[in-house]
């Protein structure tokens, strides 16, 4: 027979849960994927992925001019110099495509010497024997690849050349290289009077001072220092004349080989390839830490209500609390100190009708 006490006693009322979810139904991938699913963390994906996008675009675009930014055109046939460079101007990919020719004289400024390098330009123990050629900012003339004697240059032509001169720019030209700069014997004279050559432009050198290094001698072919030493407007390159003119400019000095065209991959157009697309995933993985931590604060709330409700409220006695906030049917009850009216004797004798009901209540406590 089920206790009557108990029978009659109210089941505890059940309060749902914030959002009608119970913590167990919102742990694991499943509760994940039910958070990501919201219209606010689907706002986010989209613009995760927007972001995404475009910095991926902005990866194939750097790739992009990493493998074609430093590759050469097909090369052309020779033209002048003043028709793909401009004194003081970068050098272009048009400018590197092929031989250019250089008509001019043969400026009176000092030759130095590049030392500490090979023949090729690699580093060694001989030097680059460096002239310049003013070159008017305007050439008229026909091209002429054939190669001009120096010795025999006709003497008027280097007046004309040097009247079209005027007010022109030096370029810095490589006539030879040799073995020992300190041997003086061993080192061409500066060329005189007009200069018609043909050759491979090449991009300056960076910048490395004059300190330390006695006059004449310079560390690097640079344009940047070659402007400490020569009065005028410089050229931002050199040229490396052909086989024939370096013989005839510069006799006993030893041929430099043309320089390399560059092509092939710009490593540094890689990295920034690389930092776009790890953007790109950053803004992925940064959605993928919201939707993580939203769905950890709700579960942690979800519990901290669950808390609320499986402790006593205040003022309640009895058994231990069920997990559902109320007492535990189970438990040890004390008795009711109040009486059944019913269970209780009332002798007319024993209680007058005059009697107070304080003497009554007095009385009944005595049994």
């Amino acid at each position: 027979m089920p206790d009557p006490v108990t029978a009659s006693r109210p089941a505890p009322s059940r309060a749902p849960y914030r959002g009608g979810v119970r913590p167990t139904e919102t742990r694991g991938p499943a509760g994940v994927v039910r958070t990501a699913l919201r219209l606010r963390m689907l706002a986010l994906l989209a613009l995760a992925l927007g972001l995404a996008v475009v910095f991926a675009e902005l990866g194939s675009w750097q790739l992009g001019r990493a493998r074609t930014g430093q590759q050469a055109p097909p090369e052309r046939a020779v033209v002048p110099l003043q028709q793909v460079l401009a004194p003081q101007e970068a050098l272009s990919a048009e400018a590197v495509a092929g031989p250019v020719a250089v008509r001019g004289t043969w400026a009176d400024v000092p030759q130095q010497l590049v030392v500490g390098r090979a023949a090729d330009g690699s580093p060694g123990d001989g030097a680059w024997v460096l002239a310049a050629v003013e070159v008017p900012d305007v050439d008229t003339a026909p091209v002429d690849t054939a190669p001009v004697d120096a010795d025999a240059a006709d003497p008027a032509a280097g007046q004309r050349a040097a009247a079209t001169g005027d007010g022109g720019a030096l370029l810095p030209v490589v006539r030879g290289w040799v073995p020992d700069p300190d041997d003086a014997a061993g080192v061409p004279p500066a060329p005189t009077g007009a200069a018609d050559l043909v050759g491979e432009l090449a991009v300056s050198e960076d910048p490395r001072g004059l300190a330390g290094l006695p006059v004449g001698r310079l560390a690097a072919a640079s344009s940047a220092d070659l402007l400490n030493v020569w009065d005028g407007r410089v050229y931002a390159g050199y040229l490396v004349p052909d086989t024939q003119a370096q013989d005839a400019s510069a006799p006993g000095a030893q041929v430099v080989p043309p320089p390399e065209r560059e092509s092939g991959t710009n490593l540094q157009n890689v990295s920034y390839a690389f930092q776009w697309w790890v953007f790109a995933a950053f803004a992925v993985l940064m959605w993928l830490r919201v939707v993580h931590d939203v769905h950890r604060r709700a579960l942690e709330r979800a519990e901290d209500e669950a808390e609320e409700r499986r402790a006593p409220l205040p003022g309640a006695t009895g058994g231990a609390a069920d997990p559902e906030g109320g007492p535990d049917p189970g438990g040890a009850h004390e008795p009711s100190s109040a009486l059944d009216p019913g269970d209780v004797d009332h002798p007319a004798d024993d209680h007058p009708a005059d009697d107070h009901p304080a003497d009554r209540r007095a009385q009944e406590a005595s049994r």
